[in-house]
């Protein structure tokens, strides 16, 4: 009687301990537009493998998660717009990858900072084999041709927007634009234009040098946690403490470093 109560006890046990990890799966939802070397979706032969993620965020919650009592069973990537919405609403945990503004952080909960995108000009090797000359401040870059997106907000680059070329919809026809003389310098995220060689598209490659835009400041990213997660306290202080132990330790820097060199 003894053991089969012993066992009763048990199996009601391990059918709680069962329920209280399943409980505990995270949803996780990115922008579909993908943001290398961060977030974006696997390749092969250079094709899209449909469900599997990568990217130094993938990395770093990877690394926090492993052998808590969280985990996740796949990163969904929609709309930017609509995955805030259903964040918003708790149909989804986490975001990896957001900036700080006074709207979010009243609708989240932020983690801590755990990566940075340093403003910059991109120029011609070719042409200006020792950088652009007398560029002591963002103001400075207002002597070039000086181009960007079209759609793009440049307000963080520290630099006279007025004069700013914008007709360029996407990096490959910018860095285009530089190569053939038409723009002096463009100007990009260090992280996410180096990035991008991740999925094959190597805009550094050859004759582009760039250099910090002095002045500018570098924009923090962080993760977000919707208030109707049902874990949201314990997972904001999870992931907090998975930062500093990874900063700590110096392995945000490697993990980065990996994706941009």
């Amino acid at each position: 009687m003894f053991v089969m109560k012993s066992l009763w006890v048990g199996a009601i046990a391990a059918g709680l301990s069962s329920s209280l990890h399943a409980a505990e799966n995270i949803a996780i939802c990115e922008d579909g537009a993908e943001w290398p070397p961060f977030h974006y979706i696997k390749r092969d032969g250079g094709q899209k493998v449909p469900g599997v993620s990568e990217g130094y965020s993938i990395d770093v919650i990877n690394k926090i998660l492993k052998g808590s009592q969280f985990s996740y069973s796949k990163v969904d990537f929609i709309p930017w717009k609509r995955c805030l919405k259903q964040l918003l609403k708790g149909k989804y945990d986490l975001v990896m990858n957001a900036s700080y503004n006074a709207e979010r952080a009243a609708n989240f909960l932020y983690t801590k900072a755990y990566y940075e995108m340093r403003p910059a000009y991109f120029y011609s090797l070719k042409k200006h084999p020792n950088g652009l000359e007398g560029i002591t401040s963002g103001a400075a870059l207002s002597k070039y041709k000086v181009c960007g997106l079209a759609g793009y907000n440049y307000k963080a680059f520290n630099i006279d927007l007025s004069q700013l070329d914008t007709g360029s919809k996407n990096f490959a026809s910018v860095a285009k634009k530089v190569r053939a003389g038409r723009c002096d310098a463009f100007i990009a995220q260090i992280e996410a234009l180096a990035g991008f060689k991740a999925i094959g598209q190597d805009f550094l490659e050859g004759d582009i040098g760039y250099k910090p835009i002095p002045g500018a400041k570098a924009n923090e990213f962080y993760m977000i946690i919707s208030k109707k997660s049902k874990h949201a306290k314990a997972l904001q202080e999870k992931i907090d403490q998975g930062i500093d132990k990874l900063k700590a330790d110096g392995e945000l820097k490697i993990l980065l470093d990996k994706y941009l060199k």
